[in-house]
């Protein structure tokens, strides 16, 4: 008893039983032939509940012993290297003589013999359990108290556990095997999978860890015939390991969200399960597999309508579907183009209008179009650090129904809309830091007016939506559009590519500021046959108006 308890104080764990997973209900370890021996029979107790028991109970007490005495261990069970059905027999053969014992005190005692317990063990490992199940209930009611059956896992384990270090070991080589590991410039750290489609991870992200774990649990069962899971802690050792090498080892690339530049050539991930993307340069545009650009997803982004062939579009579909004045026309879809250049600033985009004037519908299709997500409508985050937490996981900063944005709040939309950052003491670490940086589209929409700020101001494009005609119904409204997307996604995409073409001659003698936007306007109206500085004209109006407010 003293051992026993010093096995306890000490914090060792019992080696007893367990709870059985469904793995183990649907037959596990095909193949196994042989039980491995298990390298602590019995090393403790697993709660102080289970030491009071021992003192009330004469039999769990004789249990106990017999599991720490190594003189109550019996034999070690010989090799055994009969084929499958010899073992099953001789295993069952042992549990059946153990439970045909009348004395409680010495069935006890032989529960725990290392002929009983890799005789179990056996029995586990093989595919068809229907033996191992047929005997588990007669062993449940043999358990005296003090025993739990949570505890019969672990002592008639098939097969002995990897360690937490050598799991990590496991995982850490996996990634190494699965995937191209390298760091960003502002030193985020990515995955590429080597096997097509070529995902590519964020190493901080949810879904990396989910791959990993998976992948853990697929390899195990190839191996070991039962999937195992890796345990947190291990993950958590393995990540950090990972990212080193990522940080230290791997080469330095870019991974972008949703859209791209390269050379003169742009690109927008589709989003898709294949991890298509759309090039647009002067040229045209066309969808490819495997661009020359990284691209990586978060758990919400969503695929963006698939194009119809190039000079297959037709954008005037898309007046149908957002309520936007004749006259703002070309301002929203110089917008939607200028929020695929992430090489360029961004003015934001702020819809205004009446109750039912369908701003969080145009909204909603709006991004739909740019940046589709599980939640394309965002409320307002509470603090400017969780502005640009969204915005490293959103390409369009989308925010919906908009009462009041305070002086900060809009300080922040200038350094997202121009390219700027954030940065914050990391949790638990005084000497470390955590900063985010980031450049996006913003669109906004209120009743009135929510910005305020003149640095704001003018960089907003200002649009009041008008009052609608008639209303429909959510659903026929969703149909249509989602009838009418690949059409309107491919019109703006032939216009994109000959707003490009068209861009390197257009001049414009007093730029105003956010000019990057007002040459790429020019150049779209152009391309649509209108005269020269049609566009300018149009947006200087608006500027003009959005500061006098």
């Amino acid at each position: 008893m003293t051992e026993q308890r010093r096995a306890h104080d000490e914090g060792e764990e019992a080696p007893f039983f367990g709870d059985f997973s469904e793995e183990e209900m649907s037959g596990p370890n095909p193949g196994q032939t042989s039980p491995k021996k298990s390298d602590n029979a019995t090393n403790g107790l697993d709660d102080v509940h289970n030491v009071h028991l021992v003192h009330e109970d004469p039999l769990a007490a004789a249990i106990l012993a017999a599991a720490i005495d190594p003189e109550n261990q019996g034999e070690e069970a010989d090799a055994d290297t009969a084929d499958p059905p010899a073992q099953i027999a001789k295993a069952v053969a042992i549990i059946e003589d153990a439970l045909a014992e009348p004395d409680q005190i010495t069935l006890g005692e032989r529960l725990f013999r290392k002929d009983f317990t890799m005789a179990a063990q056996t029995l586990r490992g093989f595919k068809d359990l229907s033996h191992w199940m047929r005997l588990l209930p007669r062993i449940t009611a043999a358990k005296p108290k003090g025993i739990t059956v949570a505890d019969i896992k672990k002592a008639t384990r098939p097969a002995a556990v990897e360690d937490e270090g050598n799991v990590a070991d496991s995982l850490v080589a996996m990634a190494r095997e699965k995937a191209e590991l390298f760091h960003s410039q502002d030193g985020n750290c990515f995955a590429t999978l080597r096997e097509a489609p070529h995902a590519t991870f964020n190493l901080d992200s949810r879904e990396w860890g989910e791959f990993l774990s998976f992948s853990y649990y697929q390899k195990t069962r190839e191996t070991q015939g039962l999937g195992r899971a890796a345990s947190q802690q291990a993950l958590k050792t393995a990540g950090t390991t990972i990212t080193g090498l990522a940080k230290h080892e791997g080469p330095e690339r870019e991974a972008f969200l949703r859209a791209a530049k390269c050379g003169e050539c742009y690109y927008i991930d589709l989003g898709t399960p294949t991890w298509e993307a759309i090039e647009i340069s002067a040229a045209g545009w066309k969808v490819i597999q495997n661009p020359p650009v990284v691209f990586w997803r978060t758990a919400t982004m969503k695929a963006l309508p698939i194009p119809l062939p190039p000079g297959q579009g037709n954008l005037d579909l898309l007046w149908e579907h957002i309520n936007v004045a004749t006259t703002d026309q070309p301002l929203i879809v110089a917008w939607i183009l200028e929020s695929w250049r992430p090489d360029r600033p961004f003015p934001v985009l702020e819809l205004c209008g009446t109750q039912g004037s369908a701003k969080s519908s145009t909204q909603e299709r709006l991004r739909t179009l740019i940046d589709n997500n599980a939640i394309n409508l965002r409320a307002a985050p509470k603090s400017v650090e969780d502005f640009f937490v969204s915005a490293n996981l959103n390409w369009l900063t989308s925010l919906n129904n908009l009462s009041h944005l305070s002086g900060a709040h809009q300080d922040a939309l200038c350094s997202l809309a121009t390219g700027g950052g954030y940065a914050a003491r990391t949790l638990f670490h005084n000497l470390s830091e955590t900063a985010y940086e980031a450049k996006r589209p913003v669109v906004l929409n209120s009743i009135v007016p929510c910005v305020t700020n003149q640095d704001l101001s003018d960089r907003v494009i200002h649009l009041e939506l008008p009052a609608l005609p008639r209303y429909r119904t959510e659903g026929e409204l969703a149909a249509a559009f989602e009838a009418d997307a690949p059409a309107i996604m491919s019109g703006l995409l032939d216009l994109f590519a000959a707003a490009l073409a068209r861009l390197p001659g257009v001049t414009i003698t007093r730029p105003p500021r956010m000019s990057d936007f007002a040459f790429l306007g020019e150049a779209i109206t152009q391309a649509q046959g209108q005269e020269q500085e049609f566009f300018l004209k149009l947006y200087r109006e608006n500027r003009r108006s959005s500061i006098a407010r």
